[in-house]
Protein backbone atom coordinates (compact mmCIF):
# COMPACT_ATOMS: atom_id res chain seq x y z
CA UNK A 1 0.00 0.00 0.00
CA UNK A 2 1.58 3.41 -1.06
CA UNK A 3 1.10 6.53 0.61
CA UNK A 4 -0.17 9.70 -1.43
CA UNK A 5 -0.79 13.63 0.17
CA UNK A 6 -4.17 14.99 -1.93
CA UNK A 7 -4.73 18.53 -2.30
CA UNK A 8 -8.18 20.23 -3.45
CA UNK A 9 -8.93 23.74 -3.44
CA UNK A 10 -11.63 24.62 -0.87
CA UNK A 11 -13.94 27.37 -0.83
CA UNK A 12 -17.26 28.17 1.22
CA UNK A 13 -19.46 30.70 1.90
CA UNK A 14 -20.80 30.65 5.59
CA UNK A 15 -23.84 33.18 6.67
CA UNK A 16 -25.45 33.32 9.86
CA UNK A 17 -28.70 34.93 10.69
CA UNK A 18 -27.44 37.72 13.70
CA UNK A 19 -29.97 38.62 16.25
CA UNK A 20 -31.55 41.98 17.06
CA UNK A 21 -28.70 43.84 19.59
CA UNK A 22 -30.35 46.72 22.09
CA UNK A 23 -28.62 49.51 21.87
CA UNK A 24 -26.18 49.38 25.14
CA UNK A 25 -25.14 45.26 24.22
CA UNK A 26 -22.53 44.13 22.37
CA UNK A 27 -23.15 40.00 21.31
CA UNK A 28 -20.93 37.81 19.63
CA UNK A 29 -22.47 35.54 17.30
CA UNK A 30 -20.47 32.21 16.08
CA UNK A 31 -20.04 31.64 12.29
CA UNK A 32 -18.37 28.79 11.46
CA UNK A 33 -14.90 26.75 12.30
CA UNK A 34 -12.41 26.52 9.74
CA UNK A 35 -12.24 23.15 8.24
CA UNK A 36 -8.96 24.04 7.11
CA UNK A 37 -6.00 26.46 7.23
CA UNK A 38 -6.88 29.15 4.79
CA UNK A 39 -8.02 32.74 3.87
CA UNK A 40 -11.31 34.77 4.95
CA UNK A 41 -11.56 36.28 1.38
CA UNK A 42 -14.73 38.61 1.83
CA UNK A 43 -17.69 39.42 4.80
CA UNK A 44 -20.46 41.29 4.06
CA UNK A 45 -23.28 42.03 6.63
CA UNK A 46 -27.19 42.88 5.53
CA UNK A 47 -29.52 44.52 8.13
CA UNK A 48 -32.95 43.92 7.87
CA UNK A 49 -33.58 47.38 8.54
CA UNK A 50 -32.24 50.62 8.13
CA UNK A 51 -29.92 51.89 10.05
CA UNK A 52 -28.65 55.33 10.36
CA UNK A 53 -24.82 56.20 11.43
CA UNK A 54 -23.59 58.10 14.11
CA UNK A 55 -19.97 58.87 14.86
CA UNK A 56 -20.46 59.71 18.24
CA UNK A 57 -22.64 57.28 19.66
CA UNK A 58 -22.19 54.41 16.90
CA UNK A 59 -22.16 50.79 16.36
CA UNK A 60 -18.94 48.72 15.33
CA UNK A 61 -19.49 45.33 13.13
CA UNK A 62 -16.30 43.37 13.21
CA UNK A 63 -15.39 39.28 12.36
CA UNK A 64 -13.38 38.16 14.67
CA UNK A 65 -11.38 35.60 14.97
CA UNK A 66 -11.36 34.45 18.58
CA UNK A 67 -8.93 31.59 18.78
CA UNK A 68 -6.21 33.95 17.69
CA UNK A 69 -7.86 36.87 18.97
CA UNK A 70 -7.67 38.72 15.99
CA UNK A 71 -10.25 41.37 13.94
CA UNK A 72 -10.44 39.72 10.43
CA UNK A 73 -12.86 42.51 9.18
CA UNK A 74 -14.78 45.70 10.09
CA UNK A 75 -17.76 47.58 9.27
CA UNK A 76 -18.14 50.76 11.55
CA UNK A 77 -21.68 52.69 11.41
CA UNK A 78 -20.79 55.79 11.67
CA UNK A 79 -22.42 59.53 10.45
CA UNK A 80 -22.54 58.93 6.51
CA UNK A 81 -21.76 54.90 6.79
CA UNK A 82 -25.65 53.62 7.09
CA UNK A 83 -27.53 50.53 6.31
CA UNK A 84 -30.41 50.00 3.86
CA UNK A 85 -32.45 47.01 4.66
CA UNK A 86 -31.61 44.07 3.10
CA UNK A 87 -28.51 45.55 0.97
CA UNK A 88 -25.74 43.78 1.95
CA UNK A 89 -22.45 46.06 2.53
CA UNK A 90 -18.91 45.19 2.56
CA UNK A 91 -16.71 45.03 5.31
CA UNK A 92 -13.25 45.71 5.30
CA UNK A 93 -10.62 42.98 5.90
CA UNK A 94 -7.03 43.90 7.10
CA UNK A 95 -5.07 41.35 5.25
CA UNK A 96 -2.77 40.98 7.97
CA UNK A 97 -5.35 39.04 9.75
CA UNK A 98 -7.17 37.39 7.38
CA UNK A 99 -5.48 34.12 7.72
CA UNK A 100 -6.91 31.29 9.58
CA UNK A 101 -5.92 27.97 10.92
CA UNK A 102 -8.23 24.95 10.70
CA UNK A 103 -9.84 24.35 14.07
CA UNK A 104 -9.96 28.76 14.60
CA UNK A 105 -13.55 29.76 15.50
CA UNK A 106 -14.42 32.81 13.41
CA UNK A 107 -17.62 35.05 14.88
CA UNK A 108 -19.43 38.23 13.35
CA UNK A 109 -19.48 40.72 16.75
CA UNK A 110 -21.91 43.77 17.32
CA UNK A 111 -20.33 46.21 19.50
CA UNK A 112 -22.13 49.51 21.01
CA UNK A 113 -19.72 53.19 21.08
CA UNK A 114 -20.58 55.64 23.12
CA UNK A 115 -24.17 55.41 23.99
CA UNK A 116 -24.58 52.99 21.03
CA UNK A 117 -27.56 52.84 18.49
CA UNK A 118 -29.63 49.61 17.57
CA UNK A 119 -28.50 46.89 15.80
CA UNK A 120 -31.71 45.43 13.95
CA UNK A 121 -30.25 41.74 13.51
CA UNK A 122 -29.67 40.39 9.55
CA UNK A 123 -27.35 38.22 7.73
CA UNK A 124 -23.64 38.17 7.35
CA UNK A 125 -21.78 35.97 5.07
CA UNK A 126 -18.13 35.35 5.52
CA UNK A 127 -16.14 33.62 2.01
CA UNK A 128 -13.46 31.16 2.79
CA UNK A 129 -10.93 29.91 0.89
CA UNK A 130 -8.47 27.07 1.52
CA UNK A 131 -6.44 24.16 0.00
CA UNK A 132 -7.54 20.60 1.68
CA UNK A 133 -4.53 18.68 2.19
CA UNK A 134 -5.52 14.86 4.17
CA UNK A 135 -2.62 11.84 3.31
CA UNK A 136 -4.73 8.84 2.38
CA UNK A 137 -2.98 5.07 1.92
CA UNK A 138 -4.44 3.32 -0.93
CA UNK A 139 -4.07 -0.43 -2.43
CA UNK A 140 -4.61 1.34 -5.85
CA UNK A 141 -1.73 3.70 -5.72
CA UNK A 142 1.34 2.79 -7.67
CA UNK A 143 4.44 4.14 -7.24
CA UNK A 144 7.39 4.31 -9.54
CA UNK A 145 9.44 1.00 -6.99
CA UNK A 146 6.11 -1.34 -7.15
CA UNK A 147 5.10 -0.42 -10.78
CA UNK A 148 5.39 -3.91 -12.74
CA UNK A 149 8.85 -3.61 -15.32
CA UNK A 150 7.63 -2.83 -18.51
CA UNK A 151 4.91 -0.30 -17.57
CA UNK A 152 3.26 2.52 -19.50
CA UNK A 153 5.99 5.21 -18.21
CA UNK A 154 3.17 7.65 -18.62
CA UNK A 155 0.75 5.83 -16.05
CA UNK A 156 3.82 5.90 -13.19
CA UNK A 157 2.39 7.19 -9.87
CA UNK A 158 -1.02 7.90 -10.77
CA UNK A 159 -4.17 6.51 -9.24
CA UNK A 160 -5.85 3.42 -10.79
CA UNK A 161 -8.86 2.82 -9.59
Amino acid sequence: MATQIYQAPYQDTESITVPPVAITTTVTTPVFEAPVSGVITAATYAAVAAVAGVTTNTRTLTLQNLTQGLTIATLALITGVNMVANVAKTMTITAANANVNSGDIIAFVSTFGGTGIADPGGITLVTFSGVDSHVAQSPYYETPATQPTGADPLHLGVLSI
